[in-house]
């Protein structure tokens, strides 16, 4: 008896997820290279608000802000890289959420973007 199965599909590539999540953890050395470069060119207070003629309305220190760079990055990092690997794992693996990856990518770029942007204002 001749059997005529059909052949095995060949396996999807896909994306490598794990690089996907844990691409936005760049952003953290990218944070902490220029606090290292020009640490000494900043002044002691960093002016981190100020009001609509440009006149400035709050500072804190240097460490202070730091700290609080640091703080908000790892907060942010972690809990979208948990969710992310959590909803891969979730679904076997086999596909990630691009709505969620994408929203994690402009919340990264964001807070980046802002943190650095305070960074570069203040240099002398």
């Amino acid at each position: 008896m001749i059997r005529n199965d059909p052949a095995p599909e060949p396996a999807k590539k896909r994306t490598p997820s794990i690089i996907l999540i844990l691409l936005p953890w760049v952003s953290f050395p990218l944070f902490l290279s220029p606090f290292w470069w020009f640490w000494d060119q900043l002044p002691e207070k960093l002016v981190v608000q100020v009001d609509l003629s440009g006149t400035p309305s709050n500072s804190m220190g240097r460490f202070q802000m730091l700290g609080l760079g640091c703080i908000v990055l790892l907060f942010a990092l972690t809990k979208f890289t948990t969710n992310l690997w959590l909803s891969d794992q979730a679904g076997g693996g086999s596909a990630i959420n691009r709505g969620s990856l994408i929203f994690y990518y402009f919340v990264m770029v964001f807070l980046l973007g802002a943190l650095l942007a305070v960074l570069f204002f203040n240099l002398k």
